[in-house]
């Protein structure tokens, strides 16, 4: 006859990974993300020697970034509590820094690839610890691979050294918002 204490605990899920985020409002971490996304982007537009922005039109772009970034935390705390909503706000961040990369002169291709795959990976990554560590391979990756065509050509600037943190507060972006989805992070099969 087998043990009815054993046959419970293994049919209990296991618990969450714990994060640095674990016990945070949705406020507190989403607020807290979108700040280092606003960051780092006005860090980029400011240290772009290749922009598309007159200087009028760079100061407009960082003010709107920082009222955007007020307007945020004026918002009753019930918004960051559903899901569209941090959803449109992780979607609004990734629309914005892929525009802001493009205007800023930043763009590469390499750069959008790394973007979409480290994407693809918090779509499929079968849990929080698999999505860190394929995203940090990933940009490892393209910040070697930058830095060596840099080295090569002779052009080492701030805005190249900016790519990797912001691919990184990216990562860290989309896997906090799936945490919120629950332990497993990749679709359950079929039973």
């Amino acid at each position: 006859m087998p043990d009815p204490v054993s046959t419970v605990a293994d049919e209990a899920p296991a618990p969450p990974e714990k994060t640095a985020f674990t016990g945070k409002t949705p406020r507190e971490k989403f607020g807290f993300l979108h700040n280092l996304v606003t960051v780092a982007l006005i860090y980029l537009l400011l240290f772009s020697s290749n922009s598309d922005f007159t200087t009028d039109t760079l100061q407009l772009v960082i003010l709107g970034l920082l009222l955007v970034t007020l307007v945020l935390f004026w918002l009753p705390t019930h918004l960051w509590e559903l899901r569209w909503f941090l959803w449109v706000l992780v979607l609004g961040d990734t629309a914005l820094g892929a525009y802001i990369f493009y205007l800023s002169g930043n763009a590469d291709a390499g750069l959008y690839c790394s973007l979409f795959l480290i994407i693809m990976i918090a779509a499929y990554a079968p849990s929080l610890a698999r999505h860190y560590t394929l995203s940090v391979a990933v940009i490892v990756a393209y910040v070697v691979a930058l830095s060596v065509l840099a080295v090569y050509e002779g052009t080492i600037a701030e805005n190249l050294l900016l790519r990797g943190p912001v691919l990184l507060i990216m990562a860290i972006f989309y896997g906090s918002m799936l945490e919120k989805k629950g332990a497993s992070l990749s679709p359950s099969p079929a039973s």
